[in-house]
This record gives C-alpha cells, sequence and structure tokens, in this order.
C-alpha cells in the first residue's frame, strides 16, 4: 500500500488532550538535523566539545510557530574566526515562509555573525492563533564552524530540546503508544533536487515484524503525523521503525501523554 504522508499534518489535540487547547490542532514536531556540503572541518576554539557538526551547509528540518507554540534556534560559532550564517525559511511546500520573531519584525531569510566563542540566539513570537509549520537552511558563506540546536516549547511551559542529526539513507526510530502514550513523528527530506522513496518496517520489542510500507518524498517535503493516523495496527504497541531511503532523509519522534507532556525520541543510525 502507498501511503500519503500528510504535509505539514497535525498532531490533533484531541489525541493529546492538552488543557485549555482541545479544540485547536496542534503541530508541534521540530527537527533539527545538519547537513554538510564541506568536508573539511574548521579548527575549533572549545576543543572539549564532541559535535558531529562540520563546516558550511546546515539544514532545520521542522520550526513550528504560534498557536501556542514556539521555536527557539540556537547557534554556535566553534570555529577560531568570525561565522557569517543565514537562515532561509521554507513553508511545508518549498516556497520561502514569513515567521515573527520576539523583538519584532518578520522575515524569510534571517543573517548574522557569531563572533568566536560567540551564541546567536532567535526564537519565534507565537503571535497567530493557528500554527505554522516549515523548516530552514542554514548556511555559512564564510565556512565558519556552526553548531546548533532547536528548543520547541508550548504555552503550557512544556518544552523539549532536538540535538544535531544528519541525513541518512536508512535510520531507526523507537516508537511508543502502549499506556496512554500517543507517537507523533516528522519526516524531511532536505533536499532540494531529489525525491525521496522510502521503504519502512515496523518491529516489536521482540523484533518480530509488525508491518511493512513505502511512500515517496518530494524534494524539500516535510510531513508530521500521529503513527496511527498512518498506520492504525500500531495502536497499543511499541518498537522500532525503520525507514530506509534511495535520499537521506531525517526523521524525529514525538512521544506524548494524556496529561499534556511530552518527550522527544531520537534516531538512530544502524
Amino acid at each position: 500500500m502507498h501511503v500519503q504522508l500528510k504535509r505539514g499534518g497535525a498532531l490533533d489535540q484531541s489525541v493529546f488532550k492538552i488543557e485549555h487547547m482541545r479544540t485547536k490542532t496542534i503541530r508541534v514536531l521540530v527537527a533539527l538535523a545538519v547537513t554538510s556540503v564541506i568536508t573539511q572541518a574548521a579548527v575549533r576554539v572549545h576543543k572539549e566539545v564532541a559535535s558531529g557538526t562540520t563546516q558550511g551547509y546546515s539544514v532545520i528540518t521542522h520550526v513550528a510557530d504560534g498557536g501556542g507554540w514556539t521555536t527557539t534556534i540556537v547557534l554556535n560559532n566553534l570555529g577560531t574566526t568570525p561565522a557569517e550564517f543565514g537562515i532561509t525559511f521554507h513553508g511545508d511546500s518549498g516556497i520561502n515562509q514569513v515567521f515573527p520573531f520576539v523583538g519584532g519584525g518578520e522575515a524569510s531569510i534571517v543573517t548574522g555573525t557569531i563572533p568566536v566563542g560567540g551564541q546567536w540566539t532567535l526564537q519565534t513570537a507565537d503571535i497567530s492563533p493557528t500554527t505554522t509549520t516549515g523548516w530552514a537552511f542554514v548556511e555559512s558563506p564564510s565556512g565558519g564552524d556552526i553548531a546548533g540546536f532547536a528548543v520547541f516549547g508550548y504555552a503550557t511551559g512544556y518544552e523539549a530540546v532536538v540535538p544535531i542529526d544528519s541525513p541518512s539513507p536508512s535510520v531507526l526510530l523507537p516508537f511508543d503508544n502502549t499506556d496512554d502514550h500517543a507517537m507523533g513523528i516528522a519526516v524531511a527530506n532536505p533536499f532540494l533536487d531529489s525525491p525521496a522513496n522510502c521503504n519502512v518496517v515496523f518491529l516489536d520489542g521482540s523484533g518480530q515484524k509488525i508491518l511493512s510500507d513505502s511512500f515517496s518524498m518530494t524534494p524539500a517535503q516535510h510531513a508530521s503525523f500521529v503513527l496511527t493516523d498512518n498506520w492504525p495496527a500500531l495502536a497499543g504497541l511499541a518498537g522500532t521503525m525503520l525507514i530506509s531511503s534511495d535520499s537521506p532523509i531525517t526523521i524525529l519522534g514525538i512521544r506524548a501523554n494524556s496529561r499534556g507532556g511530552y518527550t522527544t525520541f531520537f534516531s538512530l543510525v544502524p
């Protein structure tokens, strides 16, 4: 069966039962992944930082703002020279997406320079009553070694951090729909010129196959959805999902409960 992924799909409010927001659709998934087109690593000031980042070109796979949600992006300069950067925000369809930011103003492109050993932070403003999702390219024209992460938060005060990850043609993600948990995922094809044809296999805790399926993503497409919306057979189960793709992708899981809490599940590279 071919699965039609929902672009910018919402995590339904009624599923997660977050207080005071029962009638609103929530898009909560924030995935941050970094890839490089420059293979030579920059010299770092902070030698103790065991980061997988490299200089050059990065992609933030999911940004969400509005409807009670904010996304905070934090970038650090690990190099020995000031690092210029540019962030271009895209909507779910891939076109430029304007976001409002704390401090005033809105833009689809943000630029700046991070001093040696410095840090730069940008937070969306959560002005709109509806949630807007997208993703972003982060580029360092100066070739600086920039690392970073994202923090997404909700009006109730819950937050979760997403570490830097790298696109891979094969990724494994744990999932958990047991008890009162509901599992949502975000998956992104972070390349502008390459579709991604993916095969997915779900395994239970003993390694036995639950089901298998396939889906395709257009260049630059992003999708977020509750697992059981696309695969109802996963209801009440926990295990792992293994995705193999002909083009590197990124994926992030979020496990939420009926009390409004949530946590991130990180992908693993087999």
